[in-house]
């Protein structure tokens, strides 16, 4: 591939334009030649320091890069390409037929070049298939391990609710009976100083007390309540 006939200008405001001269040879290489889609491309040639997109790498193509005549990469994958991607921004329709047609022949290529390698070097495509069936084999185990992850997510959820509901009504029901007693308590009290039974410093003085004792009883009750329900659902679980 000639790149002096392929690069029509460079302009410092476009990123691939900035790429040095080696890698972008590479880069309209991979693209012209060996048929990398955008998204590899990005992949391929992306650097921290360097921010490459596909629409970038596309705008590029189309106005700073001439296809060679030669290509395997028709005109026609760009323009559908950017055809489908505007419909989708529009929310309107493309034409699929092309696309499909289009996509099928670039795809043929692929493997038509795909099948030369693998004839030229039978040794490294061997080492290439082993290394993929080992990254298919990883890659099952790690679908797999998502799946039983999420299985047991699903299950724990569906049992840590009720389990939070019982604790809580027990909680709940087990602090009842305490408000009900003290306040009952500080009705009396009350009574005896409107009938003059009780002084009122001695009112406030069981009033402070039942403040302090309150909360105490409280987280009793509460704890209490709650080992015996964990108490239940260990037992149910256990039948």
């Amino acid at each position: 591939m000639d790149e002096a006939k392929v690069l029509k200008m460079r302009e410092i405001r476009c990123s691939v334009c900035r790429m040095n001269d080696q890698e972008l040879l590479e880069l309209h290489r991979d693209r012209f030649e060996n048929g990398l889609t955008f998204e590899v491309l990005v992949r391929k040639y992306g650097r921290p320091e360097r921010n490459l997109s596909e629409s970038g790498i596309r705008r590029h193509m189309r106005r700073h890069a001439a296809e060679p005549e030669d290509s395997p990469i028709s005109e026609v994958v760009d323009t559908s390409e950017e055809r489908a991607t505007a419909g989708a921004d529009r929310g309107a329709g493309f034409d699929g037929e092309a696309l499909l047609a289009t996509g099928t022949k670039n795809l043929a290529g692929v493997i038509d070049r795909l099948t030369q390698e693998i004839h030229a070097h039978p040794q490294a495509a061997g080492r290439l298939f082993d290394k993929l069936f080992k990254a298919q084999g990883l890659l099952a185990r790690s679908v797999k391990q998502v799946d039983e992850a999420r299985a047991l997510r699903e299950e724990f959820r569906k049992t840590i609710k009720p389990i939070i509901d019982r604790i809580t009504s027990e909680a709940i029901r087990s602090i009842a009976s305490v408000m009900r007693e003290n306040g009952k308590k500080v009705r009396d009290n009350f009574m005896e100083v409107a009938n003059e039974r009780m002084t009122v410093d001695e009112f406030w003085s069981r009033l402070s007390t039942a403040e302090n004792e309150w909360p105490k009883e409280v987280g009793t009750r509460m704890r209490t309540a709650t080992d015996e329900a964990l108490k239940t659902d260990e037992a149910r679980c256990a039948n």
